[in-house]
């Protein structure tokens, strides 16, 4: 690790975030005390295995140190106060380093939540236009299978999805590199789902809405 560095430890469902000053400090926001800390690396470690989060482009390490360090000793960060969803020790970390606050870890799963939904939605809708559309029986039969296919197999492409950017993000990969990893995985999913469930008309069903759900968490992602 170096002076600067955005490090991070894993728990069993989560990680905790703080800068390497390099001198053997890290600087984090603290749950337990709801305040940014400066603490040894080993106690901040824990036992754990500590690990560097990659960026594509970041600030300098002298300007993410002294953003860390100016806020030592404070009950807020990046403007607010302790949020574990909204304002947590990884927005804190990310912020030091690129002036933009961000959580992978609660991101990804807000993400996955409306790109969930958004499938769900679109299989149900698609399910009674199928239904009243078809003018054969064997038609109508081998449409609402198909689409009937994506529900509710397709949310264990969503959790594959959520896996695979996870694990990704927890080795310390960048967050897009993470979030594409998610995508790879999820396509790949639900491509396998829908084919094994339907055929190649399911496969075509689960990517098309499997695109939906991303443009529909990508819309999320930027507001």
């Amino acid at each position: 690790m170096a002076r600067g560095d955005h490090v991070f430890v894993s728990y069993t469902t989560y990680t905790h975030h703080g800068i390497d000053i390099g001198d053997g400090t890290i600087v984090h926001f603290s749950k337990a005390t709801r305040s940014v800390r400066r603490t040894s690396v080993e106690r901040f470690r824990d036992g754990r295995r500590l690990r560097r989060r990659a960026y594509r482009q970041c600030d300098a390490p002298d300007v993410t140190v002294a953003r860390a360090l100016r806020h030592v000793g404070r009950r807020t960060a990046v403007g607010a106060g302790y949020h574990l969803v909204f304002n947590n020790c990884e927005h804190f970390a990310t912020w030091c380093k690129t002036v933009r606050p961000a959580s992978q870890q609660i991101d990804a799963v807000f993400r996955t939540a409306a790109a969930t939904s958004a499938k769900t939605l679109a299989q149900k809708g698609a399910v009674r236009i199928a239904t009243r559309t078809a003018t054969r029986a064997a038609t109508r039969s081998v449409a609402h299978v198909a689409v009937e296919a994506a529900s509710p197999w397709l949310l264990v492409a969503d959790g594959l999805q959520l896996a695979a950017e996870t694990c990704a993000a927890r080795c310390g990969a960048d967050p897009e590199e993470a979030r594409s990893v998610g995508r790879g995985a999820g396509m790949l999913g639900s491509a396998a789902i829908g084919l094994a469930v339907a055929g190649p008309l399911g496969a075509g069903v689960s990517i098309g809405l499997w695109l939906l759900g991303e443009g529909v968490a990508a819309c999320i992602s930027d507001d």
